[in-house]
């Protein structure tokens, strides 16, 4: 398995697609792939190792008082961004991860792989040696997501997003990486993760993650970093795609994001947006109640990027129940309505949260269109049964049972914070509903 499939979905996606992805279908008509191919969106072969204007929308102002905003594209399935970094400022593109607590950026004299040039400076990188407000503390051996990146030297610096500036803020200078971190012109990386992760990065060990150094630090105005990321298009041809994205650092999202309409939930892991639902239950579009009670050692996870709903047999089912769409494609998990006026009438699904809140996998949560080579435009949704039971636990991956998924097409209507004080994952409507269009 490729180390770029690792860093895109996290130890559960990866997983999940080595179970789950097949090809993309090239003339039946209505058949998509249950996720969408990550080869597609990789730069195409000889592309210049630096991210151009095209490639990432760089950040764009949107801060009121202590709030820090920033805009990110999709490209790669990796969320890309732009900070500055020292004094004067030094522009860094950098991956925002969700799922690690990695806090570093790319030395400017470390070589590339297979490269031993230390000489000369590389364009785009930090250059602790530049910056006037750079503490450099040296022999501290740190590694970073699966070991991919590493060095002996971590720096505390002023990093800015937007216009607000968050000053002392500690991270690695790595001065050794794997080929995918250049190829993909990246620079840095922004670990949004609350849980530590030990398992992947040692930095905690020498200091917080960004995360709780946020937390700590008063330039913001509370230590919460909100995302918010839509898909709404994709060709499977071309590989192009439409989508658009952004993190708030030090509160929640108020613009994409409806203001007030964010509601926490204990963040139980062991992944970053794990929480845990008791039941789920609904109606049929012809009214029939349904319900499901949850496996007690099962987590309900928040996954961008991941198209397709995943779980149990007993929650797919409760899906194909509550939607009343019809198996069209058994090997990519793809049902189908038989119009997109029946999406109206299906039925949503409320999620009864341990602790008494809810939430709610409405249609619009589910539905994704599909415009097949004939320019025919068909309702469905992607939901990938995992083959077991919801009563069985003993399924596991690295030691947890698995979890059911909320999948893209849930998260285009929705944004997701962590608050880093107390462990707890908000979640709030957008202002704008997303529908994700798939052609072929």
């Amino acid at each position: 398995m490729p180390r770029l499939l690792l860093l895109v979905f996290g130890l559960l996606a990866t997983a999940l697609l080595l179970s789950a992805v097949h090809a993309a279908p090239t003339s039946t008509a209505g058949k998509q792939p249950h996720t969408i191919p990550l080869s597609i969106l990789r730069l195409p072969e000889g592309a210049n190792k630096h991210w151009t204007s095209s490639l990432v929308h760089l950040f764009q102002e949107k801060t009121t008082g202590g709030n820090a905003g920033l805009i990110f594209n999709i490209s790669n399935w990796q969320l890309i961004g732009t900070v500055s970094v020292g004094t004067p400022a030094q522009s860094v593109n950098v991956w925002v991860s969700p799922y690690y607590s990695d806090f570093l950026f790319l030395d400017a004299y470390g070589p590339d792989s297979g490269s031993s040039d230390t000489t000369v400076a590389k364009a785009g990188r930090y250059d602790y040696t530049a910056s006037t407000t750079a503490i450099a503390t040296n022999n501290q051996p740190f590694f970073g997501v699966y070991s991919e990146a590493n060095g002996t030297t971590t720096v505390m610096d002023t990093v800015q997003f937007n216009s607000v500036s968050l000053t002392n803020l500690t991270f690695g200078d790595s001065t050794a990486y794997d080929s995918w971190v250049t190829q993909l012109g990246l620079a840095g990386i922004i670990g949004l993760s609350p849980n530590l992760n030990t398992g992947d990065t040692n930095l905690t060990s020498i200091t917080s993650n960004f995360g709780t150094q946020l937390a700590a630090n008063s330039a913001v105005d509370t230590p919460v970093a909100s995302i918010s990321f839509s898909i709404s298009a994709v060709n499977f041809n071309t590989g192009a795609s439409t989508s658009s994205g952004q993190v708030t650092v030090g509160a929640e999202d108020g613009s994409a994001c409806t203001a007030g309409s964010y509601s926490y939930v204990t963040n139980t892991g062991p992944y970053s947006t794990s929480f845990r639902v008791d039941s789920i239950s609904g109606a049929s579009p012809s009214g029939d109640s349904l319900s499901l009670a949850i496996n007690v050692n099962r987590s309900v996870v928040i996954w961008p990027m991941f198209v397709g709903f995943v779980g149990s047999s007993d929650f797919v089912q409760l899906l194909v129940n509550a939607s009343g769409l019809k198996l069209v494609d058994a090997a990519n998990g793809y049902y189908e309505a038989n119009s997109c006026d029946d999406v109206q009438n299906m039925g949503s699904l409320t999620l009864n949260i341990a602790g008494g809140s809810t939430l709610t996998i409405a249609p619009a949560d589910y539905i994704s269109q599909n415009v097949t080579s004939d320019g025919t435009t068909k309702c469905g949704a992607y939901f990938n049964s995992l083959g077991f039971p919801e009563t069985d636990s003993s399924a596991k991956h690295q030691g947890f049972t698995w979890p059911i998924v909320l999948s893209q097409t849930w998260l285009n209507n929705h944004c997701y914070a962590h608050n880093y004080v107390d462990g707890t994952i908000g979640v709030g409507g957008t202002t704008t509903q997303t529908t994700l269009v798939v052609s072929s």
